[in-house]
């Protein structure tokens, strides 16, 4: 069997030595890398052509600046024009490959010809100095369809490995127009096209994750929400070509789409909800959800549950700010000390680097 590795880069010169590192240490030694350099200005281009160099397996493709989708979509081509390729898997260029992943173990598992197999990830800090506990995913064979879509939510998408079959089929690629959760949608998608799925508990992904950066924030309001909404709706409407009664009809992108749309207006009312204010911003904002039809049928039910949980839940919220603020105002206190951070971290991450 042989696999190739997709890893977008851009500007991620410190990285990306790390993360073919990983791949290439690996048992198995059937694995390819595919660098999608997407239009680096750092010294990223010449430490990717250095690596392809210097490493057979290792190929560069060097394009214009288009965002993470296209360059994966760049390398799903490009792959797939290869036909002795049998599984695509994908990298970030600051993520890494667990060691002794891709062993005799997966080798018979990638020997049984399913087309999609799941697995999951660890959290780590920037310096991979600490690592969380592996998210928890079911463990079991599925068959593609609704009830399959959300079996991998929690990991991370990479901590899977795709079937060429699969991707050339349904020509499944990233939505290329969107920011925020095209990962998530793409594996979503393949998740209800899949003929046969493995989910195995077993360490795949490791990714670093920095809660000090400002990636760690969180975004709110219309611009960010927008893009995601339409997004998921389109990807249920992809999805209908493919419908059966085995599959089932997929509404989880227009669920989605209800759930970010009420978080969308939450946003802008504030903690004081109320269904009528949240109609009022989003009759404000028509041109924004018209046509998606979010509110009707069950998706309005899971729409106004989600209200209610805001709802319920608003003193609870108020509380934990509170509780946030105060610990934030004794750090500042205390910032000049190293320590705090380092033991903020420890808290964070438990202390495992077995998969390193």
């Amino acid at each position: 069997m042989q696999i190739s590795v997709i890893i977008p880069v851009y500007n991620c010169e410190k990285y990306i030595e790390q993360a073919v590192a990983s791949v290439l240490s690996q048992p198995l030694k059937n694995i390819n890398i595919v660098i999608i350099d997407d239009g680096s200005t750092d010294s990223s281009p010449k430490v990717c052509d250095d690596l392809a160099l210097n490493h057979e397996r290792v190929t560069v493709i060097h394009t214009e600046n288009g965002g993470v989708s296209k360059a994966r979509n760049i390398g799903i081509d490009y792959v797939l024009s290869k036909t002795d390729i049998d599984y695509i898997a994908f990298l970030d260029a600051d993520a890494l490959y667990a060691k002794d992943f891709f062993n005799e173990e997966i080798s018979a598992l990638l020997e049984e010809k399913h087309e999609l197999l799941c697995f999951t990830n660890v959290r780590c800090t920037n310096d991979l100095r600490f690592c969380s506990a592996p998210i928890k995913i079911k463990e079991g064979a599925f068959i593609g369809g609704a009830s399959s879509v959300r079996i991998h939510d929690d990991a991370h998408f990479a901590a899977a490995l795709f079937s060429s079959d699969l991707l050339r089929r349904t020509g499944i690629r990233f939505f290329e127009d969107i920011k925020y959760a095209e990962d998530k949608i793409f594996i979503m998608q393949c998740l209800y096209t899949a003929e046969t799925i493995v989910q195995k508990e077993r360490v795949m992904y490791l990714y670093r994750s920095n809660p000090f950066s400002a990636m760690s924030k969180s975004y709110f309001g219309i611009e960010y929400f927008l893009p995601m909404i339409k997004a998921y709706i389109k990807s249920d409407e992809l999805m209908l070509r493919f419908r059966s009664k085995e599959r089932g009809e997929l509404f989880w992108g227009r669920t989605l789409g209800a759930l970010y749309t009420v978080e969308m207006a939450q946003s802008q009312v504030g903690h004081d909800l109320s269904f009528k204010k949240v109609e009022a911003v989003l009759k404000e904002n028509r041109d924004v959800v018209q046509n998606l039809e979010l509110f009707s049928d069950r998706i309005s039910e899971t729409a106004k549950a989600l209200l209610n949980l805001y709802k319920t839940q608003r003193g609870i919220f108020l509380f934990k700010s509170a509780v946030i603020c105060f610990k934030a105002k004794i750090r500042k206190t205390l910032k000049k000390f190293k320590v705090v951070r380092v033991l903020l971290i420890k808290k964070k991450y438990k202390f495992d680097n077995r998969y390193l």
